[in-house]
């Protein structure tokens, strides 16, 4: 069973934050949940409890979940460019850090100082700036 009817027996809209589902839920409303995203939402015995197939209509759950993991595909995608980036400057010596740091935040660095503290300028202006 890859699925299982989850209804939301909250007052209030609610919208999934915790499990990147991109789900919301209207009061007593019942969706057709992946099963693994459905334990996680059944364990919040105050807002959710099993509900019933036939309770099912008009459900876009797929929807939801397929553009929330487009969305998360690309944040994860941009972070490990960010890490790719930070592992680079790990490695750069000072002349390859002062390159950088011109070529994609026009900033000039001091080369007097440590390899160390420039290293830790460029991933500062990473963590500022982003990358462009």
């Amino acid at each position: 069973m890859n699925e299982l009817a989850v209804k939301f027996i909250g007052s209030e809209e609610w919208k999934d934050h915790l499990y990147d589902s991109g789900l919301y839920f209207m009061p007593q409303q019942t969706r057709l949940v992946p099963f693994l995203v459905a334990r996680k939402l059944l364990q919040h015995i105050d807002l959710f409890e099993q509900g019933v197939l036939d309770d099912v209509a008009d459900d876009d759950t797929a929807d939801l979940t397929e553009a929330a993991q487009v969305v998360k595909q690309a944040q994860d995608d941009a972070l490990n460019e960010t890490f790719d980036v930070f592992n680079s400057v790990a490695q750069m010596d000072k002349n390859a850090l002062a390159a950088f740091a011109k070529q994609h935040f026009n900033q000039d660095l001091n080369k007097k100082k440590s390899v160390e503290t420039l290293r830790d300028e460029v991933r500062g202006l990473i963590d500022q700036f982003g990358l462009a």
